[in-house]
């Protein structure tokens, strides 16, 4: 069982991308750091695809615009506050 609010959402898939979407996070606070290295935003991957926290119908736009910034076309999973996204594990 995982549970993850907010950035822990975010690092459930496969990259923590979405987490500078909306600008409210600097990047730059962290030095030295490319974020535009994959390998630099790569996350735990426990979903395959990304997670964009905290949506609502005024990011919209937002999110159709940057979805197609992402590597490649992948799940999107976009959760509105009080909302949950759920894994069956596969079967045996």
């Amino acid at each position: 069982l995982y549970v993850g609010c907010s950035a822990g959402a975010i690092v459930a898939g496969e990259s923590i991308e979405t987490a500078f979407w909306k600008g409210w996070d600097d990047p730059a606070v962290v030095r030295d750091v490319d974020w535009s290295k994959q390998s630099n935003v790569r996350s735990m991957r426990l979903v395959q695809g990304y997670v964009f926290p905290h949506y609502e119908p005024a990011w919209a736009e937002v999110v159709t615009k940057r979805r197609k910034e992402l590597p490649r076309p992948a799940l999107l999973v976009c959760l509105e506050e009080g909302t949950a996204y759920t894994l069956e594990p596969p079967p045996e």
